[in-house]
């Protein structure tokens, strides 16, 4: 089943702003320093470019859960977690995620991706595209995994029972 993530009002306005900002500055550059070296001004634009697409390429899409597997679809290489290495899975709020700090990581440009920590979670990695309604998926090796379906309860519960699986109760 597909579950979309849409960006929340931060995220979209971020995204606007820094892919305005990149324009105006490649934009510039050609149009201001005509007169100035052409390698600087290639080297900036192409950095930039390849910056954007970079971000752009891994952001998260949308999420699947199939009968053995839950899927992060993004237009370059999903991420695949196995279902039976799946601890706990449970709503995240708002206020366990204030805090959090990019340890390396995505801040807004179209979501928030790569890994997070906070006091109150610890080390995160986050494939998510809204600060308003986050699924914390927990691995049997303790890893810790933000997901932020649109619908969210649909989709923990998609987890927990699709193929019969019980990911609530298992041991830890």
């Amino acid at each position: 089943m597909k579950y979309t993530s849409s960006l929340d009002k931060l995220a979209r306005g971020l995204t606007i702003g820094i892919t305005t900002l990149f324009l105006a500055i490649i934009a510039g550059q050609f149009f201001v320093f005509k007169q100035s070296d052409a390698v600087v001004t290639v080297s900036v634009t192409v950095g930039l470019v390849l910056g954007y697409l970079v971000v752009f390429v891994f952001r998260p899409v949308n999420y699947y859960v199939l009968n053995d597997k839950v899927i992060i679809h993004r237009p370059i290489k999903d991420v695949i977690i196995d279902k039976k290495n799946i601890s706990t899975i449970e709503l995240l709020d708002r206020k366990r995620l204030r805090g959090a700090i990019h340890l390396f990581g995505v801040g807004g440009l179209f979501g928030y991706f790569g890994i997070f920590g906070n006091a109150s979670v610890g080390r995160m990695t986050w494939y998510a595209t809204r600060l308003d309604r986050a699924v914390l998926i927990t691995t049997i090796t303790k890893q810790k995994i933000v997901l932020t379906p649109d619908e969210p309860v649909a989709f923990m519960i998609a987890v927990k029972t699709s193929n019969g699986n019980d990911v609530g109760k298992r041991k830890k």
